[in-house]
């Protein structure tokens, strides 16, 4: 059942518009106006054949962190309503996917028991600029908006080399995840 979910916000700094279609086909128009979360938005929407809608305006005085929290808040607020519809049944996903050198089982149970298993170990402060601590900014604020159960799993550890990677297979298994929860219930 096609169900487009529509989420908006204005504060001091940033306002955040967007579109959520979980049973979509993977077409995204996402301007954060941040190049990595553009990308990572991106590959995590097409990928798990979600479509997905983002536009923001900030001010130059919007911290990073809070531009990720917001676009979190935004996709948590979303997943909730649509999981609404399924009238407090369990949804239960999970994906292990692997990009180059990081391999990532993500799992989510869309139930209303909020929880948040953020096991990626990231071994630099950065990638492209932006804080890793920002990624974590993300999926809390997603956890936290929606009430979801979200678990992350990193099996490769030390051995990996590339921590753009292990962002990218985080957001790639995320999406997966979340589509393979609603598409069980169907």
């Amino acid at each position: 059942m096609k169900m487009v979910c529509k989420y908006s916000s204005d504060e001091n700094s940033l306002s955040v518009r967007m579109e959520l279609e979980i049973d979509g086909s993977g077409v995204c128009d996402i301007d954060t106006g941040e190049n990595f979360l553009d990308k990572m938005l991106t590959r995590m929407a097409s990928d798990a054949q979600l479509d997905l809608t983002v536009s923001t305006n900030k001010k130059a005085t919007c911290l990073e962190k809070k531009l990720y929290r917001g676009i979190g808040t935004a996709f948590g607020s979303l997943l909730k309503e649509h999981y609404g519809r399924f009238d407090g049944r369990e949804l239960i996903g999970s994906s292990t996917d692997i990009i180059h050198d990081a391999l990532i089982t993500c799992a989510v149970n869309l139930a209303g028991r909020t929880h948040l298993n953020y096991a990626l170990d990231f071994t630099v402060p950065n990638i492209e600029n932006i804080s890793v601590d920002s990624i974590y900014e993300f999926y809390y604020s997603v956890v936290a908006a929606s009430g979801i159960s979200l678990h992350f799993i990193e099996h490769c550890g030390a051995k990996r080399v590339d921590n753009y990677h292990l962002a990218e297979t985080s957001f790639f298994s995320f999406g997966k995840a979340v589509k393979n929860a609603f598409s069980d219930a169907v």
